[in-house]
Formats: C-alpha cells, structure tokens, sequence
C-alpha cells in the first residue's frame, strides 16, 4: 500500500489560511535574505508554482516588490528577485510578533491525522527470519525473539521497561529497522494558526517522495 503524503498544487490548496505562506516568505526575506522563488521552494518545501502565487500576491498587496533578475550560472535566463516593501517590513514584524517559525510550511492537523491512520503498520507482517536477521550483530535469548514476534505483528505499541544500561535503546532501534514501511511524519502542524514543529533531525531521517506535476 503506497501511504506516500502529496504537495498541494495550488496556494489555495494548502488547507489553511494562505496568509500563513505570505508570511514565511516575508521571513525568509528578512531573516535570510531570500530572493528568489526557488530559494523559497527549497526553504519552504512548497512547489515553485506555489511561491510564485504566493509571490505574485505579496505584490499585489505592496508587500513585495521586484528587484531585477538574478544572472544565470548556466548562461540561460536568470530568475526574478524579490524585496520587501515598508509595507512588507510592517508585515513580517507583525508575523514574527505572532511566532518565530520560518522552516518548511506546515501541514493542516487534518491530514497529519489522515496521514497517521492510514500508514498504520499493522499492515506489515514480519517474519520470525526478518527479527533474527535485525538481531543478527548483537547476543539475545531465542525467547526474547521468539516473544518479540507477536508483539511487533500486532501493531500496537511495546512497552520496553529494566534498569538503566540493559539495552532498552537498541531493542527499540532494531525494532524500528524490521519494517521495511517508510512512517511519514511533517516537518510541522498546523493547528488553528499555531505552528507546531514535529520532525527531530536526531531522530528522524528526511525522505523525498514524488508529487504530481504543477498546475500553473
């Protein structure tokens, strides 16, 4: 089953107010100096066509205002700057006073929870030879695995508890890496306008997955 999350294709279909895309590029142009929409679109994680929306009626607003093209590395034509305006200026400092977020754009409480039940790993059996394999590189009693195995195939959470030092994290770590499923979790929620962040470089891994053609 392919549980792999899509990219809206259009500013009106990010599942929240829009003004909350204006808003992380105006922050990207006053805390990085961003110009550029595929500056944005890397930064921001949304497709090119999206910012260029979102751009476009920053403009339309004064908020934003065109600086000239930036000169092409690869002798083709370069791409179109952007800066903010006085007006921009007042926006961003009003944003930056509602939070100080600027990362990738967030996505809507409705479809984390979307997300989270339909990528339930119950859907995944595993073997008793895929356990000993996981297990291969470090010494445990045949009782443990053949424990483990029912436990992990039922798809509701394990508790692992002993003192201190008997090997709790790495139980859980080869547990993780039995599954062959990749769990999608957002960089950030959405939840009433409030930006909560989710993923944890230290723990998570960033993946990239397909998404559909822009519309433009």
């Amino acid at each position: 089953m392919i549980y792999e999350p899509k990219a809206p294709t259009k500013l009106s279909e990010v599942g929240y107010d829009p003004n909350l895309v204006l808003q992380l590029i105006c922050k990207g142009m006053y805390l990085e100096n961003l110009e550029t929409a595929i500056q944005f679109s890397y930064e921001i994680k949304l497709p090119t066509n999206i910012i260029e929306q979102a751009l476009q009626e920053l403009v339309s607003r004064k908020q934003v205002e065109s600086v000239g093209m930036m000169n092409s590395t690869t002798g083709g034509l370069g791409s179109l700057r952007y800066t903010l305006t006085g007006a921009g200026r007042k926006f961003v400092q009003d944003a930056m006073n509602q939070n100080q977020y600027f990362g990738p754009a967030p996505v809507p409480l409705e479809a984390f929870c979307n997300q989270v039940r339909a990528q339930s790993i119950g859907d995944e059996r595993v073997s008793p030879e895929d356990i000993e394999a996981s297990f291969s590189d470090i010494v445990v009693p045949d009782e443990f695995t053949r424990q483990l195995g029912p436990a992990v195939n039922s798809g509701m959470s394990i508790l692992i508890y002993g003192p201190a030092g008997n090997g709790k994290t790495t139980v859980a770590e080869k547990v993780a890496h039995i599954f062959d499923s990749v769990i999608y979790v957002p960089h950030a929620i959405e939840v009433n306008g409030t930006i909560i962040k989710v993923f944890d470089g230290s723990v998570h891994e960033s993946v990239e997955v397909e998404n559909p053609p822009v519309e433009r």
